[in-house]
């Protein structure tokens, strides 16, 4: 089981306005896998007990079918959690196999982490994709590690992190899967045994191990009916289960990681290839399931919060709170979607666009843009006292724009839509509707993966101004 630190910093996300505004707004990252190896552990005896139900590990309350949970905890995935608001809606609902983590597929031919990798590499470590295969090195006799971690947040129910494991390195070699509360499910090998372990969450440890054979190189581990498995295979078709146990924590909202490091006596090299391979037969989530009244905090783990000087970003008594000092630069703040989403599917996702004020050099906006690259996007901006429609590919705009001067009242609501091959650009009065088409133009991208992008900032000199925006898709 690898035990470490957690790495945190600050992404750079490209939030591409068109004009004189264009700028670039540093984001927050949750880092949740940037743990150093360490030794594997029968258990974590350092986790104070739980005694809530000892039929279910000791560690939690099992929840659903008219069952309620403690006070302070919501029932999310069969599993009472603390630190969800049962009456905000930052979850998925339902046990629904769209967005899961089998969608986050690679082949490695492309080299380049982005935009479905972050990586983290220690002093002494290597790491890169060639010929096919992401290749870790490690130096001799040093504690060194180096990873792949999703950029984004995928549901495991009904989900699998697949990967094909050509070689392993003298120290550790791993798998993980990590929620955003930094709980995890680790498949590793470690001096020629392969172990299923869970970390940082009461009850975590390693729970079973058995030698490893070599021929399985193929690594796996899902969610099958309320239960994690471990699994390893040569074939990818039949299957040798490690372990399984039930699912002692919320899964609606993880990362999948790639790893090797620790300490070995001499260089040595993990080789991976294929991460689900065979993909998934759904795709992402319709945006009418990203519902947010933005009742309790935190944004995480729905929304990824981005900042810059002058500018703050927060929830506030129901609504998204943006405060701007005023300056004569640029600051812009917002949010940005942890998840990827399908717009082409559903009624769409609406917003009050009236919250954003009418400011000299000021804009506000609602973006739909491709997975970490700003620069091709459709959206809906209001800047001074116009709205208007428009789309970028690669920073080029795409299509012909629309712009109008902005009806508070007619047209206080927004909402964005697709069809294949098209962006439809919706206001209504109120958000119940009706809904009049503003305008439609050729989308730049398919559209089935989207971030949600939705901020404001100013671009030249702007007094003091406050933003509060009531909800997306919820008031």
């Amino acid at each position: 089981m690898v035990q470490g630190r957690t790495l945190s910093g600050k992404r750079n996300r490209r939030i591409v306005l068109a004009g004189d505004y264009a700028h670039r707004a540093p984001t927050k990252l949750i880092d949740t896998a940037g743990m150093r190896p360490g030794l594997i552990l029968a258990a974590l005896a350092l986790w104070p007990a739980c005694t809530f139900d000892l039929g279910f590990e000791g560690t939690r309350y099992r929840c659903g079918e008219g069952e309620r949970c403690p006070e302070g905890q919501t029932c999310v995935s069969g599993v009472c959690t603390v630190g969800v608001d049962a009456n905000d809606a930052d979850a998925i609902d339902g046990e629904a196999a769209c967005g899961n983590l089998s969608l986050l597929r690679d082949t490695f031919d492309l080299a380049g982490d982005l935009p479905l990798w972050e990586r983290f590499v220690d002093a002494g470590a290597a790491l890169a994709e060639t010929g096919g295969e992401l290749i870790i090195d490690l130096p001799a006799g040093t504690n060194a590690y180096a990873r792949y971690s999703s950029s984004f947040l995928y549901d495991l129910r009904g989900g699998a992190l697949l990967v094909q494991v050509d070689e392993v390195a003298g120290a550790d070699t791993l798998i993980e899967v990590r929620n955003h509360l930094g709980h995890a499910a680790q498949l590793l090998h470690q001096g020629g045994m392969m172990v299923a372990a869970t970390t940082n969450h009461p009850g975590a440890g390693t729970h079973a191990s058995a030698p490893r054979m070599a021929a399985e190189i193929h690594w796996r581990i899902r969610e099958d009916a309320g239960a994690l498995v471990w699994e390893t295979s040569a074939d990818r078709v039949s299957w040798r289960e490690l372990h399984r146990r039930t699912l002692a924590f919320d899964v609606a909202h993880v990362r999948g990681l790639i790893a090797a490091g620790g300490v070995s006596a001499s260089t040595s090299r993990a080789r991976f290839e294929d991460v689900n391979l065979l993909g998934s037969a759904v795709g992402f989530c319709s945006t009418d399931g990203l519902v947010d009244d933005f009742a309790a905090t935190p944004l995480d783990p729905i929304w990824n919060d981005y900042d810059a000087a002058g500018c703050t970003v927060v929830e506030m008594n129901g609504k998204l709170a943006m405060s701007f000092a005023g300056n004569n630069g640029n600051a812009f703040c917002g949010i940005t979607s942890y998840h990827l989403w399908d717009l082409t599917a559903g009624k769409g996702v609406a917003i009050d666009g009236a919250s954003f004020p009418r400011e000299t050099s000021f804009a506000g906006y609602f973006q739909a843009t491709a997975p970490r690259d700003g620069a091709t996007r459709v959206e809906l901006v209001v800047d001074g006292p116009d709205l208007e429609a428009r789309g970028f590919l690669n920073g080029t705009p795409t299509g012909v724009p629309r712009a109008a001067t902005f009806d508070r009242i007619n047209q206080k609501f927004w909402r964005m839509s697709a069809v294949p091959g098209t962006a439809i650009f919706e206001t209504a009065p109120t958000r119940s509707g009706p809904w009049t088409e503003f305008h439609r133009i050729d989308a730049p991208w398919d559209l089935t993966a989207i971030e949600i992008n939705l901020g404001a900032g100013n671009y030249g000199p702007t007094p003091p101004v406050n933003v509060r925006v009531a909800g997306v898709n919820a008031d």
